[in-house]
């Protein structure tokens, strides 16, 4: 997680968390970071860190127990993603900040795909790079396949919370897309699609990790180009 510099302290310090919780692996039951780890990782005070912490307990994400910390709880999915669905909506005109929070959540689904995919998962992965060569000279088509692809990356993590935090994402991401892969080509994505799936298929989750990231601050590189070429 990145220190935070914004002035509503408290809303960052929790969407912070929930994006670390989401993008960590965690389980239930497992520990997360205590308060001064959060108020080290996020560069703010004690009293902003309670109150994320004590809204992430009013939803029924994480419960206290009493002089050890705070715990992940069985997580009610629907209410985790209702209460994540409006900060990924108000942030959806956001690309930057959208394609920042895609780094860290499918880095982690791709690890984990790497480790829980099955044959069916594979034989999807694999459809959808198929299509993508395909339609390589389509940019609609290719955009869908892209963002597919993932979703299918995202479906093999075994993580429900992964996957259907990715559905949300791919909504928002997909008819911007069209336009960003007709000024920046495909092949470039086309390539590291290929390689994530390669990992995956290896079992081998660093790798997976590693070209899933290198793809979206690739992705994340050409974002901000955009944005300035806007201004």
């Amino acid at each position: 997680m990145k220190p935070l510099v914004k002035n509503n302290l408290c809303d960052d310090a929790y969407n912070s968390i929930i994006g670390y919780i989401t993008s960590s692996g965690l389980k239930q039951g497992e520990k997360i970071p205590s308060e001064s780890q959060l108020m080290k990782m996020l560069n703010v005070g004690r009293n902003t860190i309670r109150g994320a912490l004590s809204r992430l307990t009013a939803i029924g994400l994480i419960e206290s127990k009493q002089g050890e910390g705070y715990f992940l709880r069985d997580v009610n999915v629907s209410i985790f993603l209702n209460s994540l669905i409006p900060v990924l909506l108000y942030s959806s005109g956001d690309l930057i900040a959208l394609t920042e929070f895609r780094i860290g959540v499918e880095s982690q689904a791709a690890a984990l795909a790497a480790i829980n995919a099955d044959e069916d998962d594979i034989n999807e992965m694999n459809k959808h790079l198929q299509l993508a060569q395909k339609n390589i000279d389509n940019e609609q088509m290719f955009a869908k396949c892209d963002m597919d692809f993932h979703l299918a990356v995202a479906k093999a993590s075994k993580n429900i919370i992964l996957y259907q935090l990715f559905a949300i994402i791919k909504t928002l991401y997909t008819i911007w897309l069209v336009d960003f892969v007709a000024n920046h080509g495909k092949e470039k994505s086309d390539h590291f699609h290929n390689e994530v799936f390669n990992a995956i298929c290896n079992k081998d989750s660093q790798k997976a990790s590693h070209y899933m990231n290198s793809h979206l601050q690739d992705v994340l590189r050409k974002v901000k180009i955009d944005a300035k070429s806007e201004k």
